[in-house]
């Protein structure tokens, strides 16, 4: 893999002293709106955890790049990211530790719509992959093989 998973941009569409682009690149040839749906909706949800501080517990990946193609190439959805603490968890399980911390958040704070749509659309994946990825197969990008659902944060 030769290209990053997410980078800057050091052309800002706004006022440069104020505002910096996030560019996500993983995914960026999605044909699904809802593959789009979760990969633009669940990095903000996640952005919005760190800018409140409230990124509990360390999900840090060993290697990103190495498990993210190992998660891709892992139709049955059992490989185990190996996190910089040592602890290994499966790309599912890293999802649904993301998804509870938003789940936190939300409990102080008073979530808009869109937020909880998305929140929606992302549990309700998780449940249809952890059943059976072929759940999935008429809404996510994944080209007849199983959903990858390791990437930074997005399905």
């Amino acid at each position: 893999m030769k290209r990053p998973i997410i980078n800057t941009r050091d052309e800002p569409h706004a006022d440069a002293d104020k505002y910096r682009r996030l560019h996500v690149i993983i995914g960026d040839a999605n044909l699904s709106e809802v593959s789009t749906l979760l990969k633009v909706g669940t990095t903000s949800l996640i952005l919005a955890m760190i800018e409140a501080k409230e990124c509990t517990g360390d999900l840090s990946i060993a290697d990103p790049v190495t498990e993210l193609k190992n998660v891709s190439h892992d139709p049955g959805l059992s490989h185990l990211i190996r996190l910089r603490d040592g602890r290994r968890l499966t790309a599912l399980d890293l999802q649904w530790r993301s998804s509870s911390g938003h789940r936190r958040l939300w409990s102080r704070t008073a979530p808009t719509k869109r937020p909880m749509r998305v929140m929606q659309r992302w549990e309700a994946v998780l449940d249809q992959l952890g059943r059976d990825p072929m759940e999935c197969a008429d809404r996510l990008d994944w080209g007849g093989q199983a959903p990858a659902v390791g990437g930074l944060p997005g399905a």
